[in-house]
């Protein structure tokens, strides 16, 4: 009997979902809803007695895959600009497939979360862990000399939520080679410098741990050796 609960309960938050995701909040009934997962509306209000009850559910759903993308990448044991790209890596294909995630997404982005379910948003979910990390690596010489932390993990997430948009509009935006661009020049160019070298120079180490980390991230996509090569791969690339 509880199993059976369980599964109609994660059927009606599926089916929510789906149905956010395609039409957003206002658009979301929960006759709808019922119908959709094909339980009776007496089902529905047994496990969710309002709309603001079920929407919370989607988005305590959305957070915790969020949270756990989060953990699993920005873990501590690279940097955490190598952890940034593959948390967005992940977030970009778990958008592919997950209408939790997407609704979660989307319930945000129309104010829902702030109004009805309260808490941190799913954005504020990674990214208080992302300035704590940067703060980490600032202190500990691991950032480019003067980059602030704060403004540092600003353009991580600016840069996470822009692809996130951008992809809902085209699916190209989340695919490995645009990723992994952006990326790349992020990680060549955030990380320390020699002192006194020319802004476009890291140490070779670190320049060459921070192209692993970007062919880590996207096996099979070329990877500059360089930064000068690098902008000469993305000139190409915007030209095709």
């Amino acid at each position: 009997m509880q199993v059976r609960a369980a599964r109609t309960r994660q059927a009606l938050i599926n089916a929510a979902a789906k149905l956010i995701d395609d039409r957003g909040m206002k658009g979301t009934g929960l006759l709808d809803v019922s119908r959709a997962a094909g339980v009776s509306k007496g089902a529905l209000y047994f496990h969710f007695a309002s709309k603001d009850e079920l929407i919370t559910a989607v988005t305590d759903e959305a957070r915790c895959s969020v949270r756990a993308l989060a953990h699993e990448h920005l873990d501590g044991q690279s940097s955490t600009l190598a952890g940034a790209a593959r948390f967005t890596d992940a977030m970009s294909r778990r958008m592919r497939e997950d209408h939790v995630l997407r609704a979660g997404l989307r319930l945000e982005s129309e104010g829902a979360i702030s109004k009805v379910t309260g808490g941190e948003s799913l954005r504020e979910t990674w990214l208080s862990t992302l300035r704590g990390r940067l703060a980490k690596d600032a202190a500990e010489g691991a950032l480019r000399q003067g980059a602030d932390a704060t403004h540092t993990a600003n353009l991580l997430a600016a840069v996470t939520v822009g692809l996130e948009s951008l992809g809902r509009e085209d699916e190209k935006w989340w695919d490995p080679e645009v990723t992994s661009g952006i990326w790349q020049l992020l990680m060549l160019f955030a990380g320390p410098q020699q002192e006194g070298a020319d802004a476009t120079r890291t140490e070779p180490a670190a320049q060459e741990k921070r192209l692993g980390d970007v062919r880590e991230l996207t096996p099979g996509v070329p990877v500059p050796s360089s930064p000068t090569e690098l902008m000469g791969v993305s000139g190409t690339a915007r030209a095709s």
